[in-house]
């Protein structure tokens, strides 16, 4: 959390006021410890977390923005082409083959059981992409990761907000969700070229994006469902699910 407010008071000192204003502490720090936490505090902004395809245009050019300030040093991680997300995907399931079994737990089983032979596919695929994309970190950039579901709009205004993950890697990892729409691949690329940023989305990343998010979504869901069960939306994210929009797109890529 203390990188992403980091990110955020740079941002702001650069000019951009749509990631949320930090409130600092008495001593001037952009974060406080509380116990074992720590607790960041903003300026509160009346608005309502919005996505829709209407909202795509204002959002690509609000990152562009951001994408324009990436510099070396803000103490985020970098991205890695990796298949540990699948990895994850794949030790959670053994643990709950393992676990005491509930009937959510039962059920969560049986739908994966169902989907193997889609989940071996994409696990497959993610390795592939993963090698071919690896070894190159040219075009990375100030990235959010979940900037179309960190939307706001209020006070007659825009905002990306939840630095959290910001982290420096490709445009893709913003651009993928979207990237299964021509229109939106276009309309990214022209405003990358509108903003003078010298970057042109890459099939063969958004296919890793693609891929990666699929089983980072399964080990997030794993995560919570020992606390608040997951199985019914679990099944939902199979049967029919918005990743399957994204998946179909990335098989097509070579």
């Amino acid at each position: 959390m203390q990188q992403g407010l980091a990110v955020i008071e740079y941002l702001c000192q650069n000019g951009v006021d749509f990631v949320g204003t930090i409130v600092k502490t008495r001593s001037g720090e952009l974060w406080a410890k509380f116990d074992t936490a720590v607790m960041g505090l903003f300026v509160w902004v009346d608005g309502e977390n919005v996505e829709t395809d209407g909202t795509k245009i204002p959002e690509y050019q609000m990152l562009c923005k951001i994408y324009s300030l990436t510099k070396p040093g803000l103490g985020i991680p970098t991205a890695s082409f990796s298949s540990d997300a699948a990895a994850r995907f794949y030790q959670q399931w053994e643990a709950l083959k393992n676990a005491p079994k509930t009937a959510a737990d039962r059920e969560v089983l049986a739908t994966f059981a169902r989907f193997q032979e889609e989940i071996s596919h994409c696990a497959a695929r993610l390795a592939q992409f993963a090698k071919r994309c690896r070894g190159d970190e040219s075009g990375f950039y100030l990235t959010n990761g979940d900037a179309g579901g960190n939307f706001f709009v209020g006070n007659g205004r825009n905002y990306i907000f939840d630095w959290d993950e910001a982290m420096y890697a490709p445009v893709e990892r913003d651009a993928w969700v979207m990237g299964c729409y021509r229109w939106a691949r276009e309309r990214f690329n022209r405003t990358l070229q509108e903003n003078h940023i010298p970057y042109k989305l890459q099939p063969q990343r958004l296919a890793f994006y693609c891929y990666h998010m699929y089983f980072f979504y399964l080990g997030e869901f794993l995560a919570v469902h020992p606390i608040c069960e997951q199985s019914q939306r679990i099944t939902e994210y199979f049967e029919d699910g918005w990743i399957k929009s994204r998946v179909k797109f990335a098989d097509t890529i070579d």
